[in-house]
């Protein structure tokens, strides 16, 4: 992603998370159903023998599979079971979340799936076999990283008057600048628009001495003092910390400094994979499946209201490697090639139409921003995201507004 930071914007996200993460969360999760004690006997089957050439599965294949993560003593990571999720005897991991829906996954053979592993694990499997696999850190989450670990000062100092260029305004408040309007500067701080023109907003900051803000990482106390803004985190060992850069657990402090870990809670972890193949289809079938893309803005959403259905439009710039590799890898994978008929896909070079940059506060490239049904923005995604991660955000759209409808 090809975007702007700025240096106040930097140190508010990397301290107190200022800039949340508006997708959902990432799961560290995966397959699990290893042959420790406790696990459902038919997930200890075999992986089975005899393959017919001509039902193996290749690469590029479609496969939807069921699978289960596991760490090595058993512990859940995540499943798409139901059966084996809600199991009680089932130890399940800290912070693991259950699936809004059970049932088999969709991945492509030999590609990376939502979770690691699990799309490289089903090539060369057939249609009903069940396999067991252990993933080595390296192969799953990947060995803990040292430079991942981060300290930190429990008290910042901040400038009580901030300006910020039109384009960053936008992009971070998704509004355009009015006097004295309120915007929310940091979770725990709001600041007030004093000054607009041509080239920058001014904002002051709203400080209430003493005043102490309850946050999910910890409490914060702000405080003015002259012409800057003295916050003082006291933070909650174990919290989550989200920021620009990741997630992270807050996993110690001494009263002056504090210490994120941004590895995955999985890194360094040998992972045990459970699976069987419910249903193939080969690329074979998939290859002629192409998305009627609108390469018009007002047409485009024209189309997506007339035919009621939400749309999910990318602004790209020529130059753009991401936006390259969005076009050439993310949308012509099956997964989101399927959704062409529950889907308007629009498409434009908002390098070339400047107005569209303005009209969406668009500061970097790609930008891809989905729509309900009704033609009213409905999320946005800054930057590449792959097939598995775009195709998770699109159905969870197309959920919302079946939910609506009915």
């Amino acid at each position: 992603m090809i975007s702007k930071k700025t240096w106040i914007g930097a140190a508010l996200v990397l301290f107190f998370g200022g800039c949340l993460s508006t997708v959902g969360p990432v799961h560290a999760a995966q397959d699990t159903a290893s042959g420790s004690a406790g696990m459902p006997a038919e997930k200890q089957v075999d992986s089975m023998s005899a393959k017919a050439d001509d039902k193996t599965i290749k690469a590029g294949d479609m496969v939807k599979v069921d699978y289960t993560m596991s760490l090595e003593d058993g512990t859940i990571v995540y499943s798409t079971r139901s059966d084996v999720a809600k199991d009680p005897v089932r130890k399940k991991m800290t912070g693991y979340v259950e699936p809004k829906t059970f049932g088999a996954e969709e991945v492509i053979a030999g590609k990376p799936a939502r979770l690691p592993g699990v799309g490289q694990s089903v090539v060369g499997m057939i249609k009903g076999e069940r396999k067991e696999v252990k993933l080595s850190p390296e192969s799953a989450f990947g060995p803990s990283d040292p430079g991942k670990i981060q300290t930190h000062p429990t008290v910042r100092n901040m400038p009580f008057v901030v300006r910020m260029a039109p384009a960053e305004f936008v992009g971070r408040f998704r509004v355009f600048p009015i006097q004295e309007k309120e915007v929310q500067f940091a979770p725990f701080m709001k600041a007030r628009v004093k000054e607009i023109s041509e080239n920058f907003a001014v904002l002051e900051m709203i400080v209430r001495d003493g005043q102490k803000h309850e946050e999910t990482y910890g409490s914060v106390d702000v405080r003015r003092n002259g012409d800057e803004v003295v916050a003082t985190l006291t933070p909650v060992i174990g919290a989550s910390l989200k920021t620009a850069g990741g997630e992270g657990r807050i996993t110690g402090a001494d009263g002056k400094n504090f210490t994120v870990d941004f590895n995955s809670p999985l890194a360094g972890k040998t992972i045990v994979l459970n699976l069987e193949v419910t249903a193939v289809t080969p690329a074979s079938e998939l290859a002629d499946i192409q998305i009627p893309w609108v390469e018009n803005h007002d047409k485009g959403l024209l189309a997506a209201k007339e035919a009621g259905k939400p749309a999910v439009m990318l602004l790209y710039a020529d130059w753009c490697s991401w936006c390259k590799k969005l076009q050439n890898e993310t949308f012509p994978d099956p997964r989101i090639k399927l959704l062409k008929d529950r889907l308007v896909f629009i498409k434009v070079n908002s390098d070339k139409d400047k107005e569209l940059q303005k009209k969406y506060g668009q500061n970097g490239f790609p930008l891809t921003i989905l729509f309900d049904r009704k033609g009213q923005e409905a999320g946005r995604i800054d930057g590449y995201k792959d097939a598995a991660a775009l195709r998770e955000t699109l159905d969870r759209l197309i959920e919302s507004e079946s939910a609506q409808a009915s």
